[in-house]
């Protein structure tokens, strides 16, 4: 119904009731007449039966047979008889007559639904009445009388009162059809004309009235469509007045815009010569600066090689220091006008990436170190060591990186790991990650970094030092290189700087060595350098079991399941005042190795004393401790004696270097 318009609808909601009614009187009237001319024929048919009931026992017992013929015969003639039948108590028939019909050769539909009961079948006994000797009377069945009526005159009486009842239906249905359709468009002539109208006012036609020829509802509603129709037309007007008076006001805008724009071109070109300019004079005065500070950097180091007195040590100590930060700075400006003025280009070839962390680890140990900072890095197994890329600009990020996570550290640890990153475009990705636990950063210093010259502190300059470029150049390079950086930070718990970058792996092959399929026990209190230490063990194909120094009491069970024991003392292990008493009551009947937070060969031989086969720095490159391992198990630890990276008397051991 929702799909159909408005006046098929109140047509169909006018026309199915009256309908529906006729229908019902129709049917009604058939019926009651249909049973009315059944019932008559009945009537008829046991009145037929009473008389010829009378004459046939009247002739049965005067034995007039020619007169009950011809009685049944004339009976017979009526078109509702079909025949008689009179039958004797033997089943003997009597007397026979039967009527002859002419059948309808076409009958109809109707006509041959109501054949069905067609045939009315009519049987009564005939009696003989006597009486007893003693005058008593007594009625005795003689003969049974069967009579057939033919209903094809009730039958056509029937199809005519049908044919009637549907003639006086369609008659109504018509008659209330004309008079509902009638009455609908004048209904629906007001609707259709406001439909019109809206239409008009939705194509923007607002000088088209809407004549009010309703009442009611409907003339209401004509009045409201005429106020909004006016309402309107003035609305458009105000507009259109609106909308010139702001042409003009853009046209006068578009004018003073074409003169900014043509003064800001002007600037524009003002600027961009201008940059160049001060990216060309920055890489110059770089250059001009370097030249004369890396000769003042290479005679102060001379000079510290000449015999001078405490204070001119100091002297000279701050005088070098302050050319070395002076010249990172002038590296990283120059390195930032590079980027800025488009020279900086990313060649890549084939390297190691192990080497390039080495080399970094190696280059920034010191400065963690100094401050008691453990640095450690973890390269992950199924990272390739042998790919393509740019190991100078990998090289400068992770310094970067590596550089201000010991800067803003003042305890704990900083820790590089390498992991595979997410493939994109069919190109593996190398994720570089750098975690810290230093001073952190809080939700508005967060969206300060990354630009040029700023840090998210103002303080941190004055605490810390630092221009702020390291992460704008590290952030540049890396989108150079095609590659992603983020962080994630919390104020006093320290950050983690990542990035990515896209590289090609080279293929190959592990060869096996000498310490391959070896037990190896590592034993430290610290789980960063477990989980370091386990991963580059695992490289040599070698099974490690981890080992804290409460297991140091059961050295002998240590012992017996390894090959090789190595220890790792971090730097929070080497100022503790309890670590000389716990080596010194220490004795390894396996190859043993010392790993020790430290730059300094005097404290790394007095840790190492004549307890431990070898030392190597936690700075130490991965070659050199693997090589060391192989030196120790190939030579007969009981006969050897302990590697020394000096030779000095037990008596001599002196443990006034280390730093409490």
């Amino acid at each position: 119904m929702k799909s159909l318009g408005l006046s098929k609808q109140i047509i169909i909601l006018s026309t199915v009731p009256a309908l529906v009614v006729g229908l019902i009187l129709s049917v009604y009237y058939t019926y009651d007449e249909i049973t009315h001319l059944s019932r008559m024929q009945k009537i008829y048919g046991e009145l037929i039966t009473r008389q010829v009931q009378s004459v046939s026992r009247y002739s049965l017992s005067h034995n007039d047979i020619d007169n009950l013929k011809s009685v049944l015969n004339t009976i017979t003639e009526d078109d509702e008889v079909s025949y008689i039948k009179i039958i004797n108590i033997n089943n003997n028939e009597i007397f026979s007559t039967e009527a002859e019909h002419t059948e309808d050769q076409t009958p109809s539909f109707i006509h041959s639904l109501l054949q069905n009961n067609q045939q009315l079948n009519l049987t009564s006994p005939i009696y003989q009445d006597y009486t007893f000797p003693d005058g008593r009377p007594y009625r005795e069945i003689v003969a049974n009388l069967e009579i057939q009526l033919n209903s094809n005159t009730a039958v056509a009486e029937k199809i005519r009162q049908i044919i009637k009842g549907a003639s006086i239906t369609i008659g109504i249905l018509i008659a209330l059809s004309l008079l509902i359709l009638k009455f609908s468009q004048n209904i629906i002539a007001p609707i259709k004309s406001l439909t019109n109208s809206v239409r008009k006012i939705s194509s923007g036609d607002l000088d088209s009235p809407l004549n009010l020829t309703s009442a009611g509802e409907l003339g209401i509603l004509e009045s409201c469509i005429n106020h909004m129709r006016n309402e309107l037309k003035e609305s458009r007007a105000d507009l259109e007045v609106q909308i010139n008076e702001y042409t003009n006001e853009l046209q006068e805008t578009l004018e003073e815009l074409e003169i900014r724009n043509a003064e800001l071109d002007i600037t524009r070109s003002k600027a961009i010569y201008a940059n160049n300019a001060k990216s060309e004079f920055l890489a110059n005065m770089s250059h001009e600066i370097r030249t004369p500070l890396s000769g003042i950097i290479g005679f102060t180091e001379l000079l510290q090689g000449t015999r001078l007195s405490n204070q001119q040590n100091d002297y000279l100590d701050t005088i070098h220091k302050s050319s070395r930060h002076l010249l990172e700075i002038i590296n990283d400006v120059l390195d930032l006008s590079k980027i800025e003025s488009g020279k900086t280009e990313i060649t890549t070839s084939e390297f190691n990436l192990v080497d390039i962390i080495e080399d970094i680890i190696n280059l920034v140990s010191t400065s963690a170190l100094d401050k008691n900072v453990e640095l450690l890095y973890r390269i992950e197994k199924d990272v390739p060591i042998i790919i393509h890329s740019d190991p100078f600009r990998i090289h400068q990020i992770v310094t970067n990186l590596l550089g201000n996570a010991i800067k803003f550290t003042e305890q704990g640890y900083v820790y590089l790991q390498i992991t595979l990153g997410e493939v994109h475009n069919a190109e593996q990705s190398i994720k570089f990650t750098v975690s810290d636990t230093g001073i952190g950063m809080s939700p508005n210093d967060k969206k300060k970094l990354f630009k040029a010259f700023t840090q998210a502190d103002t303080s941190i300059t004055r605490r810390f030092g630092g221009t702020g470029l390291g992460l704008v150049i590290s952030r540049k390079l890396t989108l150079l290189m095609n590659g992603e950086i983020g962080f994630d930070s919390t104020e006093g718990e320290g950050s983690t700087f990542w990035f990515s970058v896209p590289v090609i792996p080279v293929p190959v092959e592990i060869n096996t060595s000498e310490i391959s399929n070896k037990n190896i026990a590592f034993i430290s209190n610290n789980y960063i350098a477990k989980q370091t230490y386990k991963t580059l063990i695992d490289s040599w194909q070698c099974q490690v079991s981890e080992y804290s120094f409460d297991d140091l009491k059961d050295l002998d069970n240590i012992e017996q399941n390894n090959d090789i024991v190595i220890l790792f003392l971090s730097r929070k292990d080497i100022i503790n005042v309890t670590t000389p008493e716990m080596i010194n009551n220490i004795e390894f009947s396996k190859p043993s190795l010392l790993v020790a937070s430290t730059r300094s060969h005097t404290e790394l031989r007095n840790l190492q004393q004549h307890i431990f086969d070898g030392a190597v720095f936690t700075s130490e490159k991965v070659d050199t401790i693997k090589k060391k391992l192989i030196s120790m198990v190939n030579k007969q630890s009981k006969h050897h004696i302990p590697e020394q990276l000096d030779s000095v008397a037990p008596s001599e051991l002196n443990w006034s270097n280390i730093k409490i």
